[in-house]
């Protein structure tokens, strides 16, 4: 019994290490995807949790979502980032398609929220962002 085990357990492995192989050329990137609206409610209460809806860019047809980027710059400040991966050997059509996601935020402080959304970079490389202020009741 304990042989037949190993046996099923090594098959397994096999085939999902067959099946996830990936090309040795595939050279993925990952960047960061202009955000250019988001819902959020008009205010928080302490202790729940709510989500956020982001609409996105992805520059071609070969940019996958990957997730949220938030990060913490203060007590109550967030800078959310879309992170999209692209795979550079590929030949993609050029169309940008926009594309909502969403992810949870739950609030634990009780002083007002200041969101920064991604947008992209200006002329002089510097980042800009969308900025929304939400109160806590």
């Amino acid at each position: 019994m304990k042989k037949m085990y190993v046996f099923i357990l090594l098959v397994a492995i096999g085939l999902t290490t067959a099946s996830c192989s990936k090309d040795e050329n595939d050279t993925i990137e990952f960047k960061a995807l202009q955000i250019s609206e988001v819902e959020l409610p008009e205010s928080f209460s302490l202790g729940n949790t709510y989500e956020v809806k982001v609409i996105y860019s992805a520059p071609d047809g070969c940019t996958y979502f990957e997730g949220f980027d938030v990060t913490q710059k203060d007590t109550t400040i967030r800078e959310v980032f879309a992170i999209g991966s692209r795979n550079i050997d590929k030949q993609c059509d050029q169309a940008v398609t926009n594309h909502e996601e969403s992810f949870l935020f739950k609030v634990v402080h009780d002083q007002d929220y200041l969101f920064k959304f991604w947008q992209g970079q200006n002329t002089e490389g510097e980042a800009q962002f969308l900025e929304i202020e939400v109160p806590v009741n």
